[in-house]
């Protein structure tokens, strides 16, 4: 891959970091999707991306009513132990 080309890959010399080496063979092993593909796959990304972020606010709302719940039954067994104690 290249920074010009992310996701593509290629075959190259493997003596092209040393210019004295080099034989300048370079080859893409797969073929430029284009433009669109891209584009849409930052899209399909984005909608994925959407849908996870509403899940996650739903689950953090969950917790937070779960947490209430824990609390209220934790404050009625210190009322029930107090009730004890008191006889």
């Amino acid at each position: 891959m290249t920074r010009k080309n992310p996701g593509r890959h290629f075959i190259r010399c493997p003596n092209s970091l040393d210019t004295s080496k080099d034989c300048k063979f370079f080859v893409w092993v797969d073929e430029d999707l284009g433009l669109h593909w891209y584009k849409s796959k930052v899209n399909e990304s984005h909608g994925e991306n959407m849908i996870l972020s509403k899940k996650n606010m739903e689950l953090e709302k969950e917790n937070i009513n779960l947490q209430k719940k824990l609390m209220n039954f934790e404050l009625i067994d210190k009322k029930r132990l107090v009730y004890l104690w008191l006889g």
